[in-house]
């Protein structure tokens, strides 16, 4: 990460100036992506930098206080940050604490292909989505058996792709936007010895999808302060079907 300098003789008490630095503002994903910038490692790097500055400018995060986002629990995450966000709640689409065959086979296949230090990153949504986002390319292409000429008829085989992904089914909605199940998860006390803090999965939610029941389209604002409004809306589809979890009894 690249931190503009400040220039010490034009800095007051009550301003900042530095110095200026070309690049794609934060809210240009397009542009980022067309750069070809990782955008998840980007979010990654920006979470770990502002809970460093917060803590240093604030003090301790308070755990009750704080509902933690999709990398709140990541393994990269949490080393960077270790026992900071215990307490915390977050949620997003793997369980560490898991003990699933599918998730077993799943840490394995990591193991053998690449080593400890992936195997050990297997519930990181980047490792993850990856080993998903690949495996359905993978599926895809097969389906069109390799001819890209054509980059409609890839993309028309992979709205009908599902995975038995290691954490639940996967599978796109008519936008092509991934449908996946969710875990609410605590973030634990280190319960195996290796100083840093863990996962304790609570509930499983099936079926999650980005539009939210219909919330987000895109005809309607793109989500921030104001929007959407804080009003009733319909009904989320997964509402009432959460389940139970506590892969420690199993």
């Amino acid at each position: 990460m690249i931190v503009p300098r400040p220039h010490p003789t034009l800095v007051t008490r009550r301003v900042l100036v530095m110095e200026r630095l070309d690049g794609i503002p934060w809210d240009n994903v397009d542009a980022m992506k067309d750069a070809g910038v990782d955008t998840e490692a980007v979010l990654h790097a920006g979470l770990v930098s502002f809970m460093k500055q917060y803590q240093e400018q604030k003090g301790k995060i308070d755990p009750k206080k704080t509902m933690g986002n999709v990398f709140f629990d990541d393994p990269l995450v949490l080393k960077e940050v270790s026992n900071a966000v215990t307490g915390a709640y977050t949620a997003g689409p793997t369980a560490a604490d898991s003990n699933e065959p599918a998730v077993k086979e799943y840490v394995q296949a990591l193991d053998d292909a690449y080593g400890k230090e992936i195997s050990g990153l297997a519930a990181s949504v980047f490792v993850y989505n990856y080993y998903n986002a690949a495996w359905a390319l993978i599926k895809g292409l097969e389906a069109v058996k390799g001819d890209i000429s054509d980059q409609s008829k890839l993309q028309e085989a992979l709205k009908t792709v599902t995975l038995d992904a290691p954490w639940g089914e996967v599978k796109l909605d008519d936008n092509r936007n991934g449908v996946a199940d969710n875990y609410v998860k605590e973030i634990v006390p280190d319960t195996n010895g290796d100083k840093l803090p863990d996962v304790k999965t609570i509930r499983q939610i099936p079926g999650v999808e980005q539009t939210f029941g219909g919330t987000f389209t895109a005809d309607t604002p793109p989500p921030d302060r104001t929007n959407p409004k804080c009003q009733k809306g319909a009904a989320i589809p997964w509402l009432g079907k959460s389940q139970e979890v506590d892969f420690s009894s199993k």
